[in-house]
């Protein structure tokens, strides 16, 4: 284990596992590329992260009902292009967030039919994701994978656990 601290955006230390992700399986997030999903808002845009207060969320942060990610719970997504805080929306998946150096993936779910570069979308992602080395995978005719973030070790957390 590299850390005992705990990473905004994972239920796990980094580095180490959850009892419900060692039981899960990496699900391959790039069979969700191009679909369209319902996915449900837990975190709205402006709330803060509840173990993390000092972290607010700049999208609307949400998860896939009746799926399994990486961490044993159900598969995270971002929801862009949703302005205002919203408790549901649907949309289409145009990207992965492939977090090398943790448990789970991320889905990048657009909704309103706009087109998203993977800069764009690194940077739009950046409030929560610069906590890990990361990489964004594009749905296929939408370019291709964003270079990957390249800081070697995610942000000192300075809060006492």
């Amino acid at each position: 284990m590299r850390s005992g601290r705990r990473c905004p955006g994972s239920t796990v230390s980094q580095g180490e596992h959850s009892p419900a992700a060692e039981r899960a399986v990496r699900p391959d997030l790039g069979t969700y590329q191009g679909r369209r999903v319902r996915v449900l808002v837990d975190r709205p845009l402006g709330s803060r992260h509840p173990r993390y207060p000092d972290l607010i969320y700049r999208l609307n942060y949400s998860y896939l009902p009746r799926t399994l990610g990486g961490d044993g719970q159900p598969i995270d997504a971002y929801v862009l292009g949703v302005g205002a805080p919203v408790a549901e929306a649907r949309g289409v998946v145009v990207a992965v967030v492939v977090r090398e150096d943790d448990v789970e993936d991320k889905l990048v779910v657009g909704v309103g039919g706009r087109r998203y570069g993977a800069d764009e979308i690194r940077t739009l992602v950046a409030f929560q994701e610069r906590f890990f080395r990361t990489r964004i995978e594009m749905a296929p005719g939408d370019g291709s994978s964003a270079a990957p973030n390249e800081a070697a070790e995610p942000a000192q957390d300075t809060r006492s656990s």
